[in-house]
């Protein structure tokens, strides 16, 4: 099964909540797609979690902390997208 992993997706405050994200999330998952990816997911604080639960990633896993990042969840799934750190899954 093909997975993959994406980092560093973030947008600098003065672009957030036009959409510009949520693009660019909908352009990763149509590229992992046509990789013929299972499995999408990523590492995120635990303050963008709800972002990626919203565009249906899940978290899965235990948190865990990044000496220089704080507490993250892991989010992903089948294609699913994944995020304390949380990792987060999307599945098809």
């Amino acid at each position: 099964m093909i997975s993959a992993r994406f980092r560093k997706f973030a947008c600098h405050p003065d672009f957030q909540n036009r959409g510009i994200g949520t693009k660019l999330l909908d352009h990763t998952v149509s590229h992992c797609q046509s990789m013929d990816a299972k499995v999408l997911w990523c590492d995120a604080r635990l303050s963008s979690s709800q972002w990626y639960q919203k565009r249906g990633l899940v978290s899965f896993g235990d948190t865990f902390s990044k000496e220089f990042c704080g507490i993250y969840p892991r989010e992903g799934g089948p294609l699913e997208h994944r995020s304390e750190l949380v990792a987060a899954v999307r599945a098809d």
